[in-house]
């Protein structure tokens, strides 16, 4: 799964015993497996799947999704402008990834050639005559 649980409560927020009550465990899991299909339908051409490990990128998003569903099941007619925007968007990012104009970056950080920072600076002459 790209996001957990916890991910998907601590979105909710205050809204979280509201939207989840009545909801088992089992339940929940199944709206993140259903946002992870989703995901995974849009960018699988784009981006060998599965991932080594979650891009941040892709658990922000599966959340978003998750989130959005379960709000609907309970609350269609009233769904907040923030948890539609946020789905809206992740959607967005999605056709992104899969258009190829936005790139994961979802390296294993236990590889040998893995860096989380490049950098690159002319060479410095000190003492040098101007």
């Amino acid at each position: 799964m790209y996001c957990t649980q916890a991910n998907v409560e601590a979105r909710l927020g205050q809204f979280a015993e509201l939207i989840l009550s009545g909801l088992e465990d089992k339940d929940v899991l199944a709206f993140i497996t259903e946002a992870d299909d989703i995901i995974d339908g849009y960018i699988a051409a784009a981006v060998p799947l599965p991932f080594t490990s979650t891009p941040k990128l892709i658990a922000a998003i599966s959340t978003d999704i998750a989130v959005r569903n379960l709000w609907a099941q309970k609350q269609a007619k009233t769904l907040p402008d923030h948890i539609r925007l946020d789905y809206e968007n992740a959607l967005k990012l999605l056709m992104n990834i899969a258009k190829g104009t936005l790139k994961l970056s979802a390296q294993d950080p236990a590889a040998d050639d893995y860096t989380d920072m490049k950098y690159s600076a002319s060479r410095r002459n000190f003492g040098a005559t101007l």
